[in-house]
């Protein structure tokens, strides 16, 4: 519990990015989470997506679980925006300025290891999950 490994990669990165930004940890992952999971959607975690549109936004089951998929990442990024938070780091004047400085911390100071995700993040995919959040 606390630190225990987790396959949730958005955390390691907003550690980062309230580090360097006076922002909340909810408003960090509120902007991160979406691109994290559009990084993390691969044919292998297909299922995992497709079921929490499902399970959480009660979508029916579908025949085209990547279409499903898609979409839940879409009412997720949907319901942060309708509860008022931010959908990008650029909204609250980030740049890129710090994402090479903070992804290679992640990499040599996260306390579990990156590789245990659906889709493993390297530097370049931490790197990704940053732009795509701008």
């Amino acid at each position: 519990m606390g630190h225990d490994q987790s396959a949730w990669v958005c955390h390691a990165i907003e550690h980062e990015v309230c580090a360097y930004y006076n922002i909340t940890h909810g408003v960090g992952l509120a902007i991160l989470t979406p691109p994290f999971m559009g990084y993390t959607l691969t044919e292998d975690a297909v299922d995992r997506f497709a079921q929490s549109g499902e399970k959480v936004w009660e979508m029916p089951p579908a025949d085209d679980k990547m279409k499903t998929a898609l979409e839940a990442i879409k009412k997720t990024e949907e319901f942060f925006k309708s509860i008022g938070m931010p959908s990008k780091l650029s909204e609250l004047g980030i740049t890129e300025e710090h994402f090479e400085d903070m992804a290679t911390h992640i990499k040599k100071h996260w306390f579990a290891p990156l590789t245990i995700a659906p889709r493993p993040a390297d530097h370049a995919g931490i790197l990704e999950i940053l732009r795509n959040s701008l």
